[in-house]
């Protein structure tokens, strides 16, 4: 919070400012208080001058008594430079520059410690943000207000409005070309628009950056960074150029550099069909350093290397795993990923799986279902297409992988048909129903089911099994008195 307040105060001295006067003359700081149609203006000019002093100089002319005072900020020193502001305005500026709070009331300066909620910070946020524009209107060519949009796109980026921040980064760019701050603007916006997913846009600009002349302090970075780009746009071959080319140039900073430098050399050899040795380093970066970049990074990085290692069902799991921890988009697409591999490898059921999950979490994932139930021949099954016999395999196979819609719609279809069977083929079609109709409708309609059931059985031990089937079911629900009574052949 200090940081946001100093920042105001930064912004308020981008007025030039007089020389301060020499030792034994007037004080070098000088307040002056004026009325105007019962405003109280003031204008302040103070360089590292006791706040305690200033604010009693402050009260002295307004004609207010301070409240509040704590003994340590006695010590408390100040810069300002403000032209006739509103006088609440500007000790809110003066005050936030030292950590504190003041107001006026009843006659009355009260201060008081610290920014007490997250509206004080917004608000004192606000209000920087004006006192930044206010001064760049004022001084448009002032030698630091290059400076004063650098720190407007900061605090837009602390409030996460990242478009606002890139563009007054871009606006940096364009009015103060020659600026030593274009270097760090230009690398700030090809970041926020890689965190917008906007791959070519932002490698154009940190290829903007890497064309400058002269060493660059975010050269290093902006390398990386466009390397990364590069491997998200598919260019695979030239992204591992660029990393060899940087370890040749850098060696990593620190431990979140090597991490992200692994992370685009994963990335690239997976694109490249080398998803053996990608995993084989995405191991070895998960040892040494923990996961590269996050958990969740780390799992894209698996499925990607999984799948190009001709590991179907490993890449499935990863991208399902990964979607669980994104949300919207993100997850939609990985899940579409997880269900395309396990068709593509052969597993329709695990595919519909995935598709019926998506849909629980209203996700469309396009044709990939229906190609499923195309592939297992679910609609020419449901209408009437094979025999009972075949139509009851399928069923079960539904059942087992859990798409307990799917197995209900199937077995409902055959019902009727299930008197021609013989009886150990009645048995099974009586344990699915059951299982499906309590996951899909509850215990209570497996009941139901079970006791029309009974009356189509005449063997004992047929009989006997279903009066198990019913307490199985009822224990596993809690209802263990009826579950009793089922044991003893009541339902």
């Amino acid at each position: 919070m200090k940081l946001v307040a100093s920042l105001i105060a930064a912004a308020l001295c981008l007025a030039p400012r007089s020389q301060p006067a020499a030792q034994g003359e007037t004080p070098r700081w000088r307040v002056q208080v004026e009325r105007e149609e019962g405003e109280l203006y003031l204008t302040l000019r103070a360089d590292q001058d006791s706040l305690l002093e200033v604010l009693r100089e402050i009260a002295a002319q307004a004609e207010l008594s301070i409240d509040g005072v704590e003994s340590s900020w006695r010590r408390t020193l100040v810069s300002a430079d403000l032209r006739r502001r509103p006088l609440r305005q500007a000790l809110t500026y003066l005050l936030g520059s030292v950590g504190l709070v003041g107001e006026v009331r009843q006659g009355a300066l009260v201060l008081r410690e610290g920014l007490e909620s997250i509206d004080d910070v917004e608000l004192l946020r606000e209000s920087a943000m004006a006192s930044y524009l206010r001064t760049l209107r004022d001084f448009p060519e002032h030698p630091l207000a290059d400076d004063a949009v650098r720190s407007q796109a900061r605090l837009e980026e602390s409030r996460g409005r990242g478009p606002a921040a890139r563009a007054l980064y871009e606006n940096l760019i364009e009015r103060y070309p020659e600026s030593e701050l274009v270097p760090e603007a230009m690398f700030k916006s090809g970041s926020l628009l890689m965190r917008e997913g906007a791959w070519q846009e932002a490698s154009q600009r940190l290829s903007d950056l890497l064309r400058l002349e002269g060493e660059q302090e975010y050269e290093p970075q902006a390398r990386l960074e466009l390397a990364y780009c590069v491997a998200e746009l598919g260019g695979f071959e030239r992204a591992l150029y660029m990393i060899d080319a940087l370890e040749g140039i850098a060696p990593p900073s620190d431990v979140d550099d090597e991490r992200r430098r692994a992370h685009v050399r994963i990335k690239a050899l997976a694109g490249l069909g080398q998803g053996a040795q990608a995993l084989a380093l995405l191991d070895d970066v998960d040892r040494r350093l923990g996961f590269a970049t996050t958990r969740h990074e780390s799992l894209a990085l698996r499925a990607a290397a999984s799948d190009s290692a001709g590991l179907p069902e490993e890449a499935a799991r990863a991208w399902l795993s990964y979607g669980r921890m994104s949300e919207g988009a993100e997850r939609a697409k990985a899940y579409a990923r997880a269900a395309r591999i396990a068709l593509d490898g052969g597993d329709e059921l695990s595919a519909l799986f995935i598709t019926q999950l998506a849909k629980r979490e209203e996700l469309d994932l396009g044709e990939i279902g229906r190609e499923a139930r195309q592939r297992l021949a679910l609609e020419e099954f449901e209408g009437g297409a094979g025999s009972t016999q075949q139509r009851l395999v399928r069923a079960e196979r539904l059942l087992d992988a859990q798409l307990w819609r799917e197995a209900l719609n199937a077995l409902s279809a055959i019902e009727p048909l299930i008197g021609a069977l013989e009886e150990r083929d009645r048995l099974r079609f009586a344990r699915a129903y059951t299982r499906t109709l309590d996951a899909e409708l509850g215990v209570d309609a497996a009941l139901s089911y079970l006791r029309t059931a009974l009356g189509t059985f005449e063997s004992a031990d047929a009989r006997r099994e279903l009066y198990l089937l019913a307490a199985d079911r009822l224990e596993a629900a809690g209802r263990l008195a009826d579950a009793v009574e089922a044991y003893r052949g009541r339902i």
